[in-house]
């Protein structure tokens, strides 16, 4: 037998945002998806685009090590002038760390980066594949 729960106004609407809350959140990218990234590869590179509009190339860091990119960022907060009388202010500084897994082919001594329009650009060298050594093996009788 299943008993009867009193309906409540609040507890529907608290549902109701859950509900939204969690079909917006697939729509909006977090904190740790930033800074969006578009990574791709020719014969000879691997390239990986970063969005970083508003950050300059000394307040960027790239590291790689052991066949992780790691991408990092950190803005410094504008200096409050004191003959301005602000209404609202929003401008902070932010910080950001990303990092991704690279293929195994890259040559982590070979890599260039370069901002652009917003854009940091990381292009990493693959290594030259080697062809497998082949030994020929004379056979003989026993």
């Amino acid at each position: 037998m299943s008993s009867i729960i009193p309906w409540s106004p609040l507890q529907e609407m608290r549902e109701a945002i859950d509900r939204l809350m969690d079909e917006t959140s697939l729509l909006v990218p977090s904190r740790s998806t930033f800074p969006a990234l578009n990574v791709h590869q020719t014969d000879k590179e691997v390239v990986v685009e970063a969005h970083v509009p508003g950050y300059k190339e000394d307040e960027l860091e790239v590291e790689i090590g052991d066949g992780v990119l790691t991408l990092s960022g950190k803005t410094e907060e504008e200096k409050e002038e004191k003959d301005k009388q602000y209404l609202h202010r929003e401008w902070s500084s932010e910080s950001f760390t990303r990092s991704i897994t690279l293929p195994e082919n890259v040559d982590e001594n070979k890599v260039e980066a370069g901002l652009k329009d917003g854009v940091l650009t990381i292009t990493l060298q693959k290594l030259k594949a080697e062809k497998p050594k082949v030994k020929k093996i004379r056979v003989g009788r026993k």
